[in-house]
C-alpha cells in the first residue's frame, strides 16, 4: 500500500512539474510575440530610436531560453523582467496600451523579484547577429529562435 501511495505521489509530482514547465515555456514564448510585435511596429514607424533597446530585449530573450533548457524555473526572473520591459516599451515608446502582453494572473505567480541571471554567456556569433539587428530591415529577427519549440 505504501509503495502504491509513493508511486502515485511521484507520478502526480512529475505531472505537476511537467505542467509547470509548459506554463513557463508559454510565458517565455509570449515574450517572443511581444518582441516581434515591438520590432514590427518600429519597422513600420521607422522608429530607429529603439534599435539598441530591441537588441537588448532579443539578447535577454535568448538568455531566458538558454536558462529554460538547463532549469526551466531559473528563467523566470529574466522572463518576467523582460515582459515588463516589453510592456513599458509598448506603452511609453509606441504609445499603445496593448493589454495582450500584460502579465496574466497565471503568469504573475511566476513573476519572481530576484536579480536577473547574467551568468549565461551567448556565443560570439549570436552576439554578432544581435548587433546586426536593424530597424530598417523587417526580416532582421528571422535568424533568431525567440520561442521554444
Amino acid at each position: 500500500m505504501k509503495l502504491k501511495l509513493l508511486l502515485f505521489a511521484l507520478t502526480f509530482s512529475f505531472i505537476a512539474q511537467s505542467q509547470t514547465n509548459e506554463d513557463i515555456k508559454r510565458f517565455i514564448n509570449k515574450n517572443a510575440d511581444a518582441i516581434t510585435y515591438i520590432h514590427t511596429k518600429c519597422v513600420s514607424e521607422k522608429n530607429i530610436a529603439l534599435q539598441e533597446v530591441i537588441k537588448g530585449i532579443v539578447h535577454d530573450q535568448l538568455v531566458a531560453i538558454e536558462l529554460y533548457k538547463t532549469n526551466p524555473s531559473s528563467a523566470l526572473t529574466n522572463t518576467s523582467s523582460l515582459r515588463n520591459v516589453c510592456n513599458r516599451l509598448i506603452k511609453e515608446n509606441l504609445h499603445q496600451a496593448n493589454s495582450q502582453f500584460e502579465l496574466t494572473t497565471a503568469e504573475k505567480q511566476f513573476a519572481v523579484v530576484n536579480q536577473k541571471t547574467t551568468s549565461v554567456v551567448l556565443s560570439e556569433s549570436v552576439l554578432n547577429s544581435i548587433n546586426s539587428i536593424s530597424i530598417s530591415k523587417s526580416n532582421s529577427l528571422d535568424n533568431f529562435k525567440l520561442a521554444i519549440q
